[in-house]
C-alpha cells in the first residue's frame, strides 16, 4: 500500500476536488485519478462514486471504511515520525497551567538551574484544557495542569502531585466577611468574578449548582491578579484555589468553603503515553514530580 496514495485519498474526500487535492499536494491531477484506482485495485472494490464532473464525490461503504482507517493510519504514522526525529533531542517542552505556573515554575526553574538542566527545558503557560490538548497531538512533552477530578488516564501517563481545596474571596467591607466558613446557598444574589478557563468555569458552575442557582458572573479575566484587585474593589466576590491566596493580605478576606460542600483541584502531571524520555529528560521529569514535595 502507498503511502501517499492514502493521503491523497483521505484529502480528497474531505475536500471533493480532485483538482484541490492536486494543487494542495503539487501534484498533476491524473496522478491522483491513477492513486485513487491503484487503492481501488488493491482492494479490489468501488471508492467513490460520482454521477457526472459536476456533481459531488460520494465514497461507498467500503471507501468510508478506508478513509476513517485511513486517518487513523497517517495520524500514527505522522507520530511514529515526530517521536522517531525527536528521540535524540536534549530539549523538553513542559507546559504549566496558569495556576500551576505560579506554584511550580518558581522552584522548578531554580532547580534546573542547579542540576544544570535549563538550558534544555522549553517552557510555556496556558489554560488546563490547551495543555492536556497539546500532550495529545504530540505538542508537549509533559505539562502540569489542573482538573477537579483526576484525570483518566486512557491516552496519558498522569502522576498526581498534589490536591487543592477552593475557598471564596470577599472584599473586607463585604457582608460575608466577618464569617470564617460560607454556605453557598448565603450567595445566590452575589455577583462573581471569575476566570474564563473551562476548568474555572466548571468549578463555579458545581459549586453553585450545590444551592440550585446558576452564578451571576459580572467580569470574566484570565488574570489570577486581576481577580483578586477586583474583590479588593468591592466589584464581586470569586472562587479561587488555595495556593494562589496569601492569607496575610488584608485587603481580602478568605472563606472556607462548608466542609460537605468542598471542592476539590487536583494538580497533575501528564506525560505522552508515547514519549520515551532520554536521560536528561527523565532528570527534568524527575524534577517536575519531586518538586511539589519540597
Amino acid at each position: 500500500m502507498n503511502y501517499s496514495d492514502l493521503k491523497y485519498f483521505v484529502y480528497l474526500v474531505n475536500s471533493g476536488s480532485y483538482i484541490g487535492t492536486a494543487q494542495h499536494f503539487k501534484v498533476t491531477q491524473p496522478a491522483i485519478s491513477v492513486a485513487i484506482k491503484r487503492l481501488e485495485k488493491e482492494f479490489q472494490v468501488q471508492l467513490l462514486t460520482q454521477q457526472n464532473r459536476r456533481a459531488p464525490l460520494t465514497t461507498t461503504l467500503p471507501g468510508g471504511v478506508l478513509y476513517l482507517k485511513a486517518k487513523n493510519i497517517l495520524t500514527a504514522a505522522d507520530k511514529l515520525h515526530d517521536e522517531v526525529t525527536h528521540a535524540n533531542d536534549t530539549n523538553i517542552r513542559v507546559g504549566f497551567s496558569t495556576v500551576a505556573g505560579r506554584h511550580w515554575i518558581p522552584r522548578v526553574i531554580k532547580k534546573f538551574q542547579v542540576m544544570n538542566l535549563l538550558d534544555m527545558v522549553h517552557t510555556q503557560e496556558r489554560d488546563s484544557d490547551y495543555l492536556i490538548e497539546a500532550l495529545r497531538t504530540d505538542k508537549l512533552d509533559a505539562a502540569i495542569f489542573s482538573t477537579l477530578t483526576p484525570y483518566p488516564q486512557k491516552d496519558l501517563t498522569i502522576t498526581t502531585l498534589a490536591t487543592y481545596d477552593l475557598s471564596l474571596i470577599v472584599n473586607p467591607k463585604h457582608r460575608l466577611a466577618t464569617q470564617t466558613v460560607v454556605d453557598v446557598h448565603e450567595l445566590r444574589n452575589e455577583n462573581f468574578i471569575a476566570r474564563p478557563q473551562p476548568t474555572a468555569h466548571q468549578a463555579l458552575t458545581s459549586y453553585c449548582q450545590l444551592g440550585n442557582f446558576k452564578p451571576h458572573i459580572i467580569y470574566e479575566t484570565p488574570d489570577v491578579e486581576l481577580i483578586k484587585q477586583l474583590v479588593k474593589q468591592n466589584v464581586g466576590i470569586a472562587l479561587m484555589i488555595n495556593s494562589v491566596l496569601d492569607r496575610d493580605d488584608s485587603a481580602i478576606q478568605i472563606l472556607s468553603l462548608k466542609a460537605a460542600q468542598q471542592i476539590h483541584c487536583y494538580m497533575q502531571l501528564g506525560l505522552r503515553k508515547n514519549f520515551i524520555p532520554n536521560q536528561n529528560q527523565l532528570k527534568c521529569i524527575d524534577v517536575l514530580k519531586q518538586t511539589s514535595y519540597l
